[in-house]
């Protein structure tokens, strides 16, 4: 069983899982709705799930009265009941929960925008500590017990904290401005970007800067680090991979300007770009080591944002409430349910796949809804057909596969 622990699946931050094979381009049609979990009132807003074990966690808040309350919920995964739920004295509606064992990582933000880092139990939800972080923190980010978290606002820093009791290990300022943007990890160092346009590269032991390289425009998400490239899109239109170990810039490419929210897999940087003036919102597939000309650019008509890779298909959607599964070879649409998610904005930033299942959850919308997508019906193995050759059929997810006839037949004579 594979678990999403964390925003954007893994300490790289690409949006990738490499270890989904229960649902791919080929079966992906049957994706079916299996449930929609309510986490709060009128005018909650749903963090993005994270999934681990028989477990979905995700925080929900107040829209009305921004980081005035909120809660933290953890689901059961096969019926989306809820098993635990703390109340929080404020939104955790920013960033998403992290999972490391039996810990679970939330940052809170009060009414006065005062944010803390909590550290709760992922079994039953008491709280172990709590560290004071700044303003509005991104997602945390793990590496041998030690959380790493990034405060937006005017005066951002980076923060190192133990996962065992909240210590701070150290804090380093960070240059301009940040915009939720969560850190990678890779090559024992820590990278982020500031909304103002400069990715900064610090030592994960003490904070100090490895280094520093400008950028043209505005940065709203964080970056992705594959195979020594950190690979950064900023709203100008430049998308641009840089040397994980020097920052020397290794290529560049224009696109349309847009907000863009990036993955990497299969030796591609998936690029979804929101809509600019006009300008249709687009998915585009780029060579993640020479950069150029896109491979393929798909449009639809709902502003995208983040994109996520599983089993061949790149997942995105937008503020209609619509969900879209593209081949990651081809670009060719492979799947797009009919029904609206939810009823307005949702979180596709963090469409999570993991275990032939998909989950997102709502951003904007009226309250705070979780929603899982499963596949109804699963096929027999390769090893079935070839060894009892009889007519194919699809059995219900957890029926024993049915017997070959003469089995059957054999059984009914001894009877």
């Amino acid at each position: 069983m594979t678990d999403w622990p964390m925003s954007r699946f893994a300490l790289s931050r690409d949006g990738f899982n490499p270890f989904e094979f229960g649902l791919n381009r080929g079966n992906v049609r049957g994706l079916r709705w299996q449930w929609a979990a309510d986490v709060g009132g009128v005018d909650w807003q749903a963090t993005a799930p994270t999934v681990a074990g028989d477990r979905v966690y995700v925080g929900s808040g107040s829209v009305r009265d921004y980081r005035g309350s909120g809660a933290l919920y953890a689901l059961d995964d096969d019926s989306g009941h809820v098993v635990w739920r703390v109340p929080l004295d404020g939104s955790p509606v920013e960033p998403s929960p992290t999972v490391v064992r039996d810990v679970l990582l939330v940052s809170v933000t009060d009414a006065s925008a005062n944010s803390t880092l909590h550290g709760f139990s992922a079994v039953d939800g008491t709280s172990r500590w709590v560290t004071p972080v700044g303003s509005v923190p991104s997602s945390a980010v793990v590496v041998d017990g030690v959380a790493y978290v990034v405060t937006a606002g005017s005066s951002p820093a980076m923060f190192a904290v133990a996962v065992s009791d909240g210590a701070r290990r150290w804090r380093v300022d960070l240059p301009g401005s940040v915009e939720g943007s969560a850190p990678a990890v890779a090559d024992g160092m820590v990278f982020v970007v500031t909304a103002d346009g400069a990715v900064v590269a610090l030592d994960v032991t003490d904070g100090r800067v490895r280094w520093q390289v400008p950028l043209a425009g505005v940065v709203h998400r964080g970056p992705a680090v594959v195979d020594g490239r950190v690979h950064v899109g900023d709203d100008h239109g430049d998308l641009v991979a840089f040397d994980a170990g020097s920052g020397a810039t290794l290529w560049r490419t224009v696109i349309p300007a847009g907000e863009m929210g990036i993955a990497v897999a299969y030796g591609l940087v998936y690029v979804a770009k929101g809509s600019v003036d006009g300008d249709s919102p687009a998915l585009l597939a780029i060579d993640a080591a020479t950069g150029g000309d896109p491979r393929w650019t798909t449009f639809h008509g709902t502003a995208i944002s983040g994109p996520t890779v599983a089993g061949g298909v790149v997942y995105v959607g937008g503020t209609t409430g619509r969900l879209y599964g593209v081949d990651a070879v081809s670009g060719a649409h492979v799947w797009n349910p009919q029904e609206v998610v939810v009823n307005q904005t949702t979180n596709f930033d963090e469409i999570v796949v993991r275990n032939a299942a998909l989950y997102t959850s709502n951003l904007d919308g009226s309250n705070g809804f979780v929603v899982k997508y499963t596949l109804p019906f699963r096929p027999l193995s390769r090893w079935w057909w070839s060894k009892y050759r009889f007519r194919p059929q699809r059995i219900p997810i957890g029926d024993p596969p049915p017997r070959p006839v003469a089995q059957q037949r054999q059984a009914s004579a001894t009877r």
